[in-house]
């Protein structure tokens, strides 16, 4: 009997957490002071209302590379090393249970899973440890010839997992809270949809006709 692949995103599935915006202020909080209090102002509500309204009069802002830009000189190994203590210490008591539980039971029937997540590899790696799951993908960070980052991306899968996934149509199962996961949603055999009760409505209007079941949190 063929056992199909599960595919699970991460932030707001796995667990209640943006983990790149998380991970960096957990990073620089212990280790660059200056920077953190860059990354905190760049978070704060002020700067991501006039994200939103530059976009809005054609002015388009990334922040999220802005911050990731905050790497720049950082060495990857240290990068690594305090990934594996975030997800440790921080990650734990964030977990979504629901998604959890069902991540166990795919590898417990013995389903292949993935961790697809457009968040920065060294953190989707640790997760991936920690959960004994052998596959994941993730945006990779460009580094220099010394190991040390560039503050840069080298490949961003952000919105564009389905090709970075690489899978047939009706060939998966897929967990995930994210719409720009909306071409895989629409491609999966099925889909569970991490999803606040104020927005499940909405889901089901645009999932109609689709194979998904709900995982509500709060």
């Amino acid at each position: 009997m063929t056992t199909l692949p599960y595919v699970f995103d991460v932030c707001g599935t796995l667990y209640h957490s943006n983990t790149t915006y998380d991970f960096l202020l957990y990073y620089f909080r212990r280790h660059d002071g200056r920077k953190y209090r860059i990354l905190r102002l760049g978070l704060s509500l002020p700067i991501k209302v006039l994200v939103v309204v530059s976009s809005k009069i054609g002015w388009k802002w990334d922040l999220r590379k802005h911050l990731i830009g905050l790497l720049s000189g950082e060495p990857e190994a240290k990068l690594r090393a305090v990934a594996t203590h975030f997800v440790a210490n921080w990650l734990t008591g964030r977990e979504i249970d629901d998604v959890h539980t069902l991540l166990q039971q795919a590898k417990a029937q013995g389903h292949p899973v993935t961790l697809a997540s457009g968040s920065l590899a060294p953190v989707i790696q640790a997760i991936a440890d920690r959960l004994k799951v052998d596959d994941f993908h993730a945006s990779t960070l460009e580094t220099d010839a010394y190991g040390v980052l560039t503050g840069k991306y080298l490949s961003d899968i952000k919105g564009c997992k389905e090709q970075a996934l690489g899978l047939k149509d009706h060939t998966y199962i897929l967990a995930t809270d994210n719409l720009d996961d909306l071409p895989l949603i629409q491609k999966a055999l099925k889909a569970y949809i991490v999803t606040k009760r104020k927005n499940l409505n909405n889901w089901k209007k645009r999932l109609s006709g689709l194979d998904v079941a709900y995982v509500v949190v709060k």
